[in-house]
């Protein structure tokens, strides 16, 4: 054999590697479908490198999988793209694959119970309206860089949703014995963006709580899971999202920042401004809803009679379905150990008007 040969023969060789490679990927793909990965799940833990694989892998998912698991991929893998993935990055794909944990409760996502994204048939204009007018307060509140004017736009929209949810549970406000429209308690799997995950995720599980919901994290990459039903599922998930923009805006531009940067504290600023500022904001969640339940008992206690039960009871099943699917879970315990973070913690939430833990918030569960 001659020299000239070899880049051929290298060429060749890696060629079949690389083969070899997305052969085992793919095959182990259809069995993260089958322990519950979604596209979504794995482009979250992947980044999008991961696409081109998700969508060779479609055939062993249609032929290994439940339809509805199917379903799932067809829905959200996206059209393959041609560029080849260095053999680093398959390598390191497939020495992670087999490590992802099973996620038992993906029978009940969104996709797979014909869920409506619109607003349901039986809300009035008024309800209607408000669900837009909240949407649109948590939107304006992100476009100010003034905590007074975020706080106020914010507990506007809280106030606003828990009157809307309380009127979308009564059919008949007067008759505690009438009927109310039933809770399906689904699961949503909501995906944190590192740094600070477990941080960003107490945030969710205080807001998760006081919608009659419950959260799980369920990998250390971020991916979490929010049980309840879907019209609280959905307001949490927005009202979440807006808080962790603003969050992550205040913390970094806050008046103790900068300061914690020139004497190396950032770390411990930040935390300590996190674990504050998830606190205060269930604070004034809850203080919110209760007001809201208070104008209720005293305008028209029967239908406050009738409402109270089935909140609780949604807060039941959220806290039992998350049982069912993932029995052995353990709690996070959060230390703050920064005076002038946490202050400008507390600020930051007081003047988005959200604050304080209530019972039950100080410990936010973790599967792994």
């Amino acid at each position: 054999m001659t020299t000239s040969h070899l880049p051929g023969t290298i060429h060749e060789a890696q060629d079949s590697y690389r083969t070899q490679l997305e052969e085992n990927i793919i095959s182990h793909l259809g069995l993260c479908a089958l322990r519950g990965w979604t596209p979504a799940d794995l482009r979250h833990e992947f980044s999008a490198d991961i696409d081109p694989l998700l969508f060779l892998a479609l055939p062993e998912i249609a032929y290994s999988c439940h339809e509805d698991m199917y379903a799932l991929w067809i829905n959200g893998t996206r059209p393959a793209s041609a560029t080849f993935l260095h053999i680093a990055t398959l390598e390191k794909i497939l020495q992670t694959l087999p490590l992802l944990n099973a996620l038992p409760e993906w029978q009940k996502l969104p996709g797979l119970n014909h869920v409506e994204l619109e607003l349901p048939e039986e809300f009035t204009p008024e309800q209607s309206k408000a669900h837009h007018r909240i949407t649109a307060l948590l939107k304006k509140a992100e476009s100010t860089n003034f905590e007074e004017e975020a706080e106020a736009l914010i507990l506007k929209a809280e106030t606003l949703r828990q009157r809307y949810r309380i009127e979308s549970l009564l059919i008949d406000p007067y008759n505690q014995d009438a009927p109310v429209r039933s809770a399906k308690i689904l699961a949503t799997r909501v995906y944190l963006k590192a740094p600070w995950i477990r941080h960003q995720f107490k945030l969710l599980s205080s807001v998760a709580r006081i919608h009659s919901c419950e959260a799980l994290l369920i990998t250390k990459s971020g991916i979490a899971t929010v049980f309840g039903e879907q019209d609280d599922v959905s307001h949490l998930v927005e009202l979440f999202n807006s808080l962790n923009r603003q969050r992550d805006y205040f913390m970094k531009n806050s008046s103790g920042a900068r300061e914690a940067q020139r004497n190396g504290e950032t770390s411990s600023y930040r935390r300590s401004f996190m674990i504050a500022y998830a606190n205060q904001i269930t604070m004034l969640l809850t203080r919110a809803k209760e007001e809201a339940f208070d104008d209720l008992s005293t305008h028209a206690p029967l239908a406050h009679n009738a409402v109270v039960p089935v909140l609780e009871d949604r807060s039941a099943q959220s806290q039992e379905a998350l049982k069912d699917s993932f029995p052995n879970t353990k709690s996070m315990i959060f230390k703050s150990t920064n005076p002038q973070g946490h202050f400008d913690g507390l600020d930051a939430a007081n003047n988005s008007h959200l604050g304080g833990d209530s019972a039950g918030l100080e410990n936010p569960y973790t599967w792994f």
